[in-house]
């Protein structure tokens, strides 16, 4: 039995964009913020809640401790008032176990104390219980809510002589109704619902106005990589990405002057190369041998199909007169039309139905590229129009053999042939070059891709071309 891998778990590590980092980092401290100010909150109403009775509270044990003080020395204390008031003597007072928000209501009974003596006690709050408006102890927010909620303080306190006592006293609001809050619905739905919406709102809105001038880097940097012709970055945003869009900025210059320079050097001698091909040709035409004359005549030919080839891409990639509207429908019946005269299989099927904004020649010089190239090394070809996501689909689909996996994505390079084309006799690796760089320049696609049959057998090579309906190619291919 085959061992099986262990399955490993990818820790998370926060957003991989830079926009959700922001947004969590910036929505992650508010919401914190927000917590601590909840915390705030909830001191404020325990406070609230406490004042009344922690008063009430220490004006009784005042009174209590007046009559002890008053009574002799060794005599019995005086009773308590009510029932819920109750005292013991101890002899030495234990730690105090109070929290910190306990030190208010603390100082809130000693003060109470103090006024009815005259002068502060010592004074140690134990312990706080709290009571719901059904005599019920509780916490938060179910004694939050209340409207008359009680509390029981344990607490010891010394009279003017030195001796303890330990006390416990329920007190209420004395009559008074506290505005109930609701607690849980209120703060949870419209504190901190209301405002983690309107902060999460604000934060998409800051950093997305923040991350907009990386963005536009980044596409500027993608749309380089399609097109060195593409328009310079705007420089527009924080002197830190001013900085990258100016340095960007004359890298794409530099590119472009290196490419075109490049190109023309290329150009022009292929240009050159036609005067002397011209004469070479006629000059064939003078040899006796007609063997040995058609052979020359094939290499000329050869040597001509590469010029105008590399004059073809270089054209391609130039400077572009303005888009026309162009009948895709019918550029393709017309290519299947003059491939037919050859006896080539070209079937369409499907419509755009409305024209693209294109450049017609250079255009119709890719589609044909791509479906002779369908037909010669597929013997037939099958064009599929359509329109998907609004961009027109061009999808071509023959029974050759393909291309190896590991060729798709230089295939498209140029002068880059196959053993199958070398095999032909004739190609010299441009026509795809060619169709590429005239899609790309409609602001388009082109994609290549095996068909693959059940049982894995590679039939045919898939074709798919997507240009947009409006105007909106890289305006860097001419005609003719």
């Amino acid at each position: 039995m085959a061992a099986t891998e262990p399955v490993t778990r990818r820790r998370w590590r926060g957003p991989r964009t830079l926009f959700g980092r922001l947004v969590l980092a910036l929505v992650g401290g508010m919401l914190l913020a927000q917590l601590l100010t909840g915390t705030i909150w909830f001191d404020v109403r325990y406070d609230q809640v406490n004042e009344v009775p922690a008063r009430v509270a220490g004006v009784e044990i005042g009174r209590w401790l007046a009559g002890v003080e008053a009574a002799p020395r060794d005599g019995d204390p005086p009773d308590t008032i009510r029932p819920g008031f109750e005292v013991q003597r101890i002899a030495v007072p234990a730690a105090s176990r109070q929290t910190f928000r306990d030190a208010t209501i603390e100082s809130l009974l000693a003060d109470a104390v103090a006024v009815q003596l005259g002068a502060p006690r010592p004074l140690h709050l134990q312990q706080i219980t709290l009571y719901d408006d059904r005599g019920r102890a509780a916490t938060g927010a179910a004694v939050f809510g209340a409207r008359m909620p009680e509390a029981r303080y344990r607490l010891q306190v010394a009279d003017a002589r030195g001796q303890w006592w330990q006390v416990s006293i329920r007190s209420g609001q004395a009559g008074m109704r506290l505005q109930s809050t609701r607690a849980t619905f209120e703060y949870v739905l419209r504190i901190y619902g209301l405002r983690m919406g309107l902060i999460l709102l604000l934060s998409l809105l800051v950093v997305h106005w923040l991350v907009r001038p990386l963005r536009r880097l980044a596409d500027a940097a993608q749309a380089l990589g399609r097109d060195v012709n593409s328009p310079p970055l705007d420089t527009r945003g924080p002197r830190e990405v001013q900085r990258a869009a100016k340095a960007f900025n004359r890298m794409q210059a530099a590119l472009r002057a290196e490419f075109a320079s490049r190109e023309q050097l290329l150009a022009a001698v292929s240009h050159d190369l036609r005067s002397p091909l011209t004469r070479l040709r006629l000059r064939t035409e003078r040899i006796e041998d007609a063997d040995l004359r058609q052979r020359f005549q094939g290499d000329v030919a050869h040597m001509q199909a590469i010029t105008e080839s590399i004059l073809d891409y270089f054209q391609g990639r130039a400077g572009a007169p303005a888009l026309e509207p162009m009948d895709l429908d019918a550029l393709m019946e017309a290519v299947a039309a003059d491939l037919a005269e050859t006896d080539a299989d070209v079937r369409i099927a499907g419509r755009i139905g409305v024209p693209v904004p294109a450049w017609p020649a250079s255009l119709r010089r890719a589609m044909t590229n791509l479906v002779e190239n369908a037909v010669r090394y597929g013997l037939r070809a099958r064009v599929d129009l359509s329109v998907r996501a609004g961009r027109a689909c061009i999808e071509i689909d023959d029974d050759g053999p393909g291309i190896p996996d590991d060729a798709l994505s230089r295939v498209r390079e140029p002068f880059v042939r196959l053993d199958s084309a070398r095999a032909s006799g004739d190609g010299i690796g441009m026509g795809l070059s060619i169709a590429d760089a005239v899609v790309q320049a409609h602001g388009g696609h082109l994609r290549l891709e095996n068909r693959i049959a059940r049982d894995g057998r590679i039939e045919g090579l898939h074709v798919s071309i997507e240009l947009p309906m409006s105007a909106g190619g890289t305006p860097r291919s001419q005609d003719g």
